[in-house]
C-alpha cells in the first residue's frame, strides 16, 4: 500500500511537474516570438527608412541633372551673349583707335606749338633766375662771413670764460687744500700733547710695563697719523682703524674702565668715503677725557657709522656725565681754557665740505634719565655727502 501511495503521489508530482514545464516552454515561445516579431517590425521599418532615403537620394539626383543641363544652356547662352558682345567691342575699339589717331595728330601739333611758348618762356625765366641766384649768392656769401665772424668771437669769448672760471676754480681748490693742510697741522700737535700727556701719566705711577704697551701703540698710532697728515682726505675706512686704535691707547690709560663697540651700515662703503684726517678722534677724546674720566661707573662708548638721506652720519654716544657736569668740573679745574680740538675740527669739517655744509654740521644731543640726571652725551657728524 505504502509502496502504491508512494508510486501514486510521485506520478501526481512528475505530472504536476511536466505541465509546469509545459507552460514555461509556451510562454518562452511565447516570448521568443514576439521578439522575432519585434525585431522583423524593426527590420521592416529599417527597410523602409532605407527605400525612402534611396527614392529621396535618387530625387535628389533627377534635381541635380536638371540643375546642371539648365546651367549648360545658361551657359551656352552666355558664351553666344560675350561673342556678341567681343564683336560689338572690337567695332568699338576699332572706331576708338581711328579716333585716337586724329586726336594725337591735333595734340602733337598742339604740342610742338606749346613747346616754341615754353623754349622762349625758359629762355626768360633762365635769364631771370641767374641774376636773382646771383644776388643771393652775393648775399649769402656775406650772410656767411658775418656769421662766421659772429660765431668766432662768441667761441673766443667762451673759450676766455671758460679759462677764467678753470683758473678760479683750481685757486678755489689750491685754497681749500692749503686750508685743510694748515687744520690737519694744527689738529696734530694737539693729538700729540694729549697722547704725550697720557705716557706721562703712566711715568708718574711708576708703571712702566704700561708706558711700554702704550708707547708702542702709540709709535704705531703716529706712523698712521703721519702718513695721514700727507694727505689732505682719507678713507673713512682709515679714519675708522685710526680711531679705534687711538680709543685701545685710551683704554690702557683708564686702565679698562670703558669699553667701546663699532657699527658699519652695510650699505656705505667705506673705503670710497673721503674725510679729513684725525675728524672723529677729537670728539672720542671729548667722550673718553671728559664723559668718563670723573665717573664711577663702567662706561660705554659706541661709534655708529650709517645713511641719513644722501647723507654719511658718523654717531659717537657715551654714557658719560654729560656735558653740563664735564663743563662745571673742567671750570673749576682749569678757569679760563678753551679746548682748540673741537674748534679745529669744525673749522676742518666746514671747509671739506665748502657750500654742501649743513645748517648744523655737528649736533649734539644731551641724554638723560627719568629722575632728569645726565646720561651721556650723543654727537652727530655729517660726514659727507653719499650715493649708493
Amino acid at each position: 500500500m505504502i509502496d502504491s501511495i508512494r508510486s501514486t503521489t510521485i506520478q501526481s508530482y512528475n505530472k504536476r511537474y511536466d505541465e509546469k514545464c509545459a507552460e514555461l516552454q509556451t510562454r518562452y515561445e511565447t516570448v521568443e516570438k514576439e521578439k522575432q516579431i519585434n525585431l522583423l517590425d524593426k527590420e521592416n521599418a529599417l527597410k523602409q527608412l532605407i527605400i525612402a532615403e534611396q527614392r529621396n537620394t535618387l530625387k535628389q539626383k533627377t534635381l541635380d541633372e536638371l540643375k546642371r543641363r539648365n546651367e549648360i544652356d545658361l551657359l551656352n547662352k552666355d558664351k553666344l551673349l560675350l561673342n556678341q558682345k567681343n564683336e560689338l567691342l572690337s567695332k568699338d575699339n576699332d572706331l576708338k583707335k581711328a579716333s585716337l589717331i586724329v586726336k594725337e595728330s591735333e595734340i602733337q601739333q598742339e604740342r610742338a606749338a606749346k613747346e616754341l611758348q615754353r623754349i622762349q618762356i625758359e629762355k626768360l625765366q633762365a635769364t631771370e633766375q641767374y641774376n636773382r641766384l646771383r644776388t643771393w649768392f652775393i648775399f649769402g656769401i656775406s650772410l656767411a662771413a658775418l656769421i662766421s665772424i659772429s660765431l668766432f668771437y662768441v667761441y673766443l669769448r667762451n673759450k676766455q670764460q671758460q679759462r677764467a672760471t678753470l683758473e678760479k676754480q683750481r685757486y678755489e681748490v689750491e685754497l681749500l687744500e692749503s686750508r685743510l693742510s694748515v687744520y690737519s697741522a694744527q689738529m696734530n700737535p694737539h693729538f700729540m700733547f694729549n697722547s704725550m700727556n697720557a705716557v706721562n701719566h703712566f711715568i708718574l705711577n711708576n708703571n712702566s710695563m704700561e708706558a711700554s704697551r702704550y708707547l708702542t701703540k702709540y709709535a704705531k698710532l703716529m706712523r698712521q697719523v703721519l702718513d695721514h697728515s700727507r694727505e689732505i682726505r682719507i678713507s673713512l675706512e682709515r679714519e675708522l682703524l685710526t680711531l679705534c686704535q687711538y680709543i685701545e691707547m685710551e683704554q690702557l690709560r683708564f686702565g679698562g674702565s670703558f669699553q667701546y663697540e663699532l657699527q658699519t651700515s652695510e650699505e656705505i662703503d667705506t673705503s670710497d668715503v673721503m674725510v679729513p684726517p684725525l675728524l672723529l678722534q677729537p670728539f672720542a677724546e671729548n667722550a673718553v677725557c671728559h664723559g668718563f674720566l670723573h665717573a664711577d661707573y663702567p662706561g660705554q662708548l659706541n661709534i655708529r657709522v650709517f645713511m641719513d638721506l644722501d647723507w654719511v652720519i658718523c654717531e659717537i654716544e657715551d654714557n658719560g656725565i654729560g656735558r653740563k657736569r664735564s663743563a662745571e668740573i673742567r671750570a673749576q679745574q682749569n678757569p679760563g681754557h678753551q679746548s682748540a680740538g673741537l674748534e679745529i675740527t669744525r673749522s676742518r669739517l666746514k671747509v671739506s665740505l665748502g657750500k654742501r655744509m649743513p645748517e648744523q654740521p655737528v649736533p649734539y644731543i644731551d641724554k638723560m634719565q627719568e629722575d632728569g640726571k645726565a646720561a651721556g652725551t650723543i654727537v652727530r657728524i655729517q660726514l659727507a655727502p653719499y650715493q649708493v
